[in-house]
């Protein structure tokens, strides 16, 4: 029985931020700071008089997007990759895990907005947001 109090052999399982991984084109991005992964689902209405009166909802196709911010350093290869995706309206490989062998999303993504920030006294930093276009894996 818990009496509530920790002991020396209870571990807490958890994995922190600093932790996760953005790989891009097949590199670890190291410059990342802040990452939201979102996905969510389309939705159906499949309410049926049969259904006792109460709303009957089914998700349909599937989303997932990708949000971060990155510090602007000169001759990134990534940050190069990100902006060839975006001018050229190509897809990039990436993937976001929570560790270095975690799990995540993994696949063909469209960059669809850069933005970059230049307070006066910080670093540049630059946002991000891509969209999955084709899935690959969930790792």
């Amino acid at each position: 029985m818990s009496t509530g109090t920790p002991s020396s052999s209870d571990t807490v399982k958890y994995v922190l931020g600093k932790d996760a991984v953005v790989v891009c084109d097949g590199t670890t991005m190291d410059n990342v700071q802040d990452v939201t992964l979102t996905l969510s689902k389309g939705e159906a209405d499949v309410t049926t008089r049969g259904n006792e009166g109460w709303r009957a909802t089914v998700g349909t196709l599937k989303e997932c997007s990708a949000g971060w911010t990155m510090l602007h350093l000169p001759g990134d290869a990534c940050y190069a990759s990100i902006m060839d995706s975006y001018l050229n309206d190509t897809l990039l490989p990436m993937s976001f895990l929570t560790e270095t062998n975690g799990e995540g999303p993994v696949g063909l993504w469209s960059i669809t907005n850069v933005s970059r920030e230049e307070p006066l006294e910080d670093a540049i930093k630059v946002s991000v947001t891509a969209k999955m276009a084709k899935f690959t894996e969930w790792k």
